[in-house]
Parts: structure tokens; C-alpha cells; sequence
């Protein structure tokens, strides 16, 4: 089973390490999902910040807060109203796959 590990790039610290798949670390549509279990850092902060996706539906902006006090704006988002078809994204930190400031490291 592949494993990853995403980073905060700038700073090195481990957001995430975990199994890709729906229980673990979900890669869809360019973005991962990053389960409860898998999430290994206390940085993300809510800015309150809503979105919108057509078919996804309602969204939060998380901020992350690094070791130094340093804060990544908009670096995650939140789903806590998801379209049901997407239950696998409820509630799940996510982030951009091609994101400058995370670096991903597969484990196999």
C-alpha cells in the first residue's frame, strides 16, 4: 500500500502522513483529502472565510500556522456542507497538490 507525506515546505513541518485512499489521504481533483487519522500537525486555523463550489457545495478556508508563528494564508479549505455524492470530503482538511508551499514524499 502506497503511503505519502505532505510538508509545509517553508518551514519542514509534517501536515499529513498516511495510506493514499478513502480512508486515509484522498487525492481528487488536484487537491487531497486528508482524513482525521492522517492529519499529524495542529497548524490549520479557521479563518471563516466561506467558498462556494457548484457541485461540492459550501467550503472554509483554514490558515496555516507554523512553528514560528508564521501564517500561510488560504493554504487549506474545509468541507462542512458537502454534497452528499462527496461524502469522502466532509470535514477533511484539504490542500492543493501543486502547491508551492507543500511538498509531497511518496513512501512505497
Amino acid at each position: 500500500m502506497t503511503r505519502i507525506q505532505i510538508h509545509h515546505e517553508p518551514d519542514g513541518e509534517l501536515l499529513a502522513e498516511g495510506p493514499i485512499g478513502l480512508f486515509g489521504i484522498t487525492p481528487f481533483e488536484g487537491n487531497y483529502y486528508i482524513s482525521r487519522g492522517c492529519l499529524k500537525t495542529e497548524g490549520f486555523r479557521t479563518n471563516w472565510i466561506p467558498g462556494f463550489c457548484v457541485y461540492k457545495f459550501f467550503y472554509i478556508w483554514l490558515d496555516f500556522l507554523d512553528r514560528d508563528g508564521r501564517r500561510d494564508r488560504m493554504l487549506g479549505w474545509r468541507y462542512v456542507l458537502p454534497n452528499p455524492v462527496f461524502f469522502f470530503i466532509f470535514l477533511r482538511v484539504a490542500v492543493p497538490q501543486h502547491a508551492t508551499s507543500i511538498s509531497v514524499h511518496r513512501l512505497d
